[in-house]
């Protein structure tokens, strides 16, 4: 065999080789994984209804029987089954409920209004925080497996917001009523910011002025909780605010100000949240390690109701109003705002989970 010869088998047989493995022969081939955007919210109808819908990769899935309004208020992916919560009228009240896969299943009766706010999956287990009204409160509570654990409060009701789980620990963030004695004949009931960890409550506020939690998220052994806390009893005193552990930080010297959601991404720490500005309505914006990102010039309002980072990306899910003051339901990647409605029915986001596979 001539040298050439031999060298000419030589790069036919790698050629083979590479085609061969290219092709599915060997280990050497590595997809790559694609993203996909899973949003909730509502989509208004011909009616005026808001109905329940949720998107995977902007196709819309509309949920309940929509004969009432229904809205969907979180998302979450678990193998390929996706959950969402909301709720649906029955014509007297709000029922809690979440879909698997597009299939209702009910948190509550209907004979009092109910609220399902966030929704978890671990393992088999679905989890879901909101409360249901009884008489003139609302108690928090939170369902797994469609078994209510109603959350300790201090008797002038409660509501739960958010939801984590974190191995057998199950957190979750939201509002409790307080009562201060203020005065020798003055008696403030106000709302305070609490969360709870398997069903022990931690106050993050004194109750002496309106705050709220509104999202958690737990990372290694460390507690985040967003929300809002007023410093005093002004209207509009509200000012964007995050708990590390209990410990505060405020994201804005603004007013009218509220955090919606937190992602933590260590070493980083995501909100996103509104600021309202006179009477221009709100606007979308998200911070980062406290800094602020502002989301949408749209002169006529935004909103951003939940963030989460993958794969060094950052999502925010809400709506944009267009000139016609209705809201198209939009998500941001990295700031730049992608529509999933045109704009001729009013919807939003409320909530947004990202899965690579």
């Amino acid at each position: 065999m001539t040298p050439y010869y031999r060298l000419l088998v030589s790069i036919l047989s790698a050629l083979l080789l590479t085609a061969f493995l290219g092709c599915g022969g060997g280990n050497s081939t590595v997809a790559t994984p694609s993203t996909h955007i899973y949003a909730a919210g509502f989509v208004t109808n011909n009616a005026g209804l808001t109905i329940a819908t949720y998107w995977i990769d902007g196709k819309p899935t509309s949920l309940g029987i929509g004969i009432y309004s229904s809205y969907a208020t979180s998302i979450v992916v678990s193998g390929n089954d996706v959950y969402v919560a909301g709720v649906e009228g029955n014509g007297t009240n709000d029922v809690a409920k979440y879909w698997k896969n597009g299939k209702a299943v009910a948190l509550t009766d209907g004979t009092q209004r109910g609220f399902a706010k966030s929704i978890a999956v671990s393992g088999n287990d679905v989890y879901v925080a909101g409360g249901e009204q009884t008489g003139s409160n609302v108690v928090a509570r939170y369902w797994k497996n469609r078994a209510p654990v109603s959350l300790k409060d201090l008797g002038h009701g409660a509501l739960a917001q958010s939801i984590f789980v974190s191995g057998s620990d199950v957190y979750v963030a939201g509002w409790e009523g307080i009562t201060t004695q203020i005065g020798p004949s003055n008696v403030l009931h106000t709302q305070a910011a609490a969360y709870w960890k398997n069903g022990g409550p931690a106050q993050l506020t004194d109750g002496t002025a309106l705050a709220e939690a509104n999202s958690i998220f737990v990372s290694g052994t460390d507690v985040f909780v967003a929300g809002f806390a007023c410093h005093d009893l002004a209207p509009d005193c509200s000012v964007a605010t995050y708990w590390k552990n209990g410990a505060s930080v405020q994201l804005t010297n603004l007013s009218s100000t509220g955090a919606t959601s937190i992602f933590v991404s260590a070493p980083d720490i995501y909100v996103s949240g509104n600021q309202s500005v006179g009477l221009s309505g709100s606007f979308a914006q998200f911070w980062k390690n406290t800094a602020p990102v502002g989301l949408t010039a749209s002169p006529s309002g935004s909103a951003a109701n939940q963030v989460v980072v993958s794969a060094k990306d950052v999502y925010v899910g809400g709506a944009v109003l267009n000139d016609s003051g209705q809201g198209v339901a939009t998500y941001w990647k990295n700031g730049v705002p992608v529509s999933l409605t045109d704009g001729t029915h009013s919807a939003s986001i409320y909530g947004l989970s990202v899965v690579e596979r």
